[in-house]
């Protein structure tokens, strides 16, 4: 344990000694954080994302709901249960929530409860007045007059969402995907170098060696997060909703991850050259495609088929669905699970495929 410590403050060393990396890995993702969060801060909630329950299917409710949705800025989900309903209101994933024919089965009565937050002062001045025109125009196209149109209003508190809010957890797991991978070409700079072939003569074990390695790396990848959160409590009054544990937790396993990740590169690419531009073909492209600054719903299906093959993109979910919606990590079951085996497999080939030295030609 002795050697591995040594090797752990030595690439400590290595990586603090270096400016650029201070600045790059420190300072520029926390430049883009600032301005992505003070410019486009409310830009996240352009539409009007409205849920609906409709436990009583009537011709007149069908057709309420089907003109409410041709406003341009609506955008309408169906939910199967009132209480998935509520929490997704709850959580701040809609402007509000729509409980139609709660209690009667009489095709002339129409009973309505809108769920929203009255800090959302939009869907006050929207949703009720939009309600009341859709079932004038469904009576003129059924030819029938209602015999009770009843709108009722019910506050509850929701997480109100704003861009930076939305931005943040899955920035902080970019972040360690550019310190793991980064950490790929250190490996590959020293094996160049030859420091790792003079390590291969001492007494060190591969094992203790990648365990300094990783241990340095994650601890960078820590107090980055450390210094994200503050700048993100200071500017931006950000608060966690999850554990802070649970959020501690899914740092770690994804800074395992890329880690992994960084190390199985250094393996198999052939020079520093090639290590850099294979990195910034991974890394590069999943700012834009793996949701960290737009939701990926928004993006065509054969884009986000490829981003659902990126580990980044679903870290990326479980920390925002952790961070901002306090979810339990039961809700993340499979994902988390095909993490955890993602990790043991790269791990375990490259620490299988370490190399001290390069390739001979």
């Amino acid at each position: 344990m002795k050697r591995a410590r040594e090797i752990y403050i030595t690439f400590l060393k290595i990586f603090f000694r270096d400016k650029g990396n201070i600045i790059f890995i420190f300072f520029f993702n926390a430049f883009l954080m600032i301005v992505f969060g003070l410019t486009l801060e409310d830009k996240y909630n352009l539409n009007v994302d409205l849920g609906y329950f409709q436990e009583l299917k009537t011709e007149n409710a069908s057709l309420l709901l089907e003109h409410f949705d041709k406003q341009s800025n609506v955008t309408l989900k169906r939910y199967v249960s009132r209480d998935s309903l509520i929490n997704d209101v709850k959580n701040g994933l809609l402007v509000a929530g729509i409980e139609i024919n709660p209690a009667s089965n009489i095709q002339s009565s129409l009973n309505i409860r809108v769920f929203g937050d009255p800090s959302r002062k939009m869907w006050l001045q929207f949703i009720e007045p939009g309600l009341q025109l859709a079932a004038i125009e469904s009576n003129t196209i059924l030819n029938q007059e209602l015999n009770r149109i009843s709108i009722e209003s019910e506050y509850i508190s929701s997480k109100n969402l704003k861009y930076f809010d939305f931005i943040f957890p899955g920035l902080l797991i970019f972040s360690i995907m550019q310190i793991g991978l980064s950490g790929g070409l250190t490996l590959l700079t020293q094996r160049k170098n030859e420091n790792l072939k003079r390590l291969k003569i001492t007494p060190l074990k591969k094992w203790e060696f990648l365990l300094g390695y990783s241990t340095s790396y994650l601890s960078i990848m820590v107090l980055q997060n450390i210094f994200y959160v503050a700048l993100a409590i200071i500017i931006f009054n950000y608060s966690f909703s999850g554990s802070p544990l649970i959020i501690l937790g899914i740092i770690l396993l994804s800074s395992l991850i890329f880690i992994s990740i960084g190390i199985l590169l250094s393996n198999f690419v052939s020079s520093v050259e090639n290590g850099n531009n294979l990195i910034n073909f991974i890394s590069f492209p999943a700012a834009f495609l793996c949701g960290i600054f737009m939701p990926i719903d928004t993006l065509p299906k054969i884009v986000q088929f490829v981003a659902n093959i990126h580990p980044l993109t679903h870290l990326a979910n479980v920390m925002r669905g952790v961070a901002n919606y306090g979810n339990p990590l039961n809700r993340y079951t499979i994902t988390l699970g095909l993490m955890l085996v993602l990790l043991l497999l790269i791990a375990a080939t490259s620490i299988r495929t370490f190399r001290w030295q390069e390739k001979e030609a």
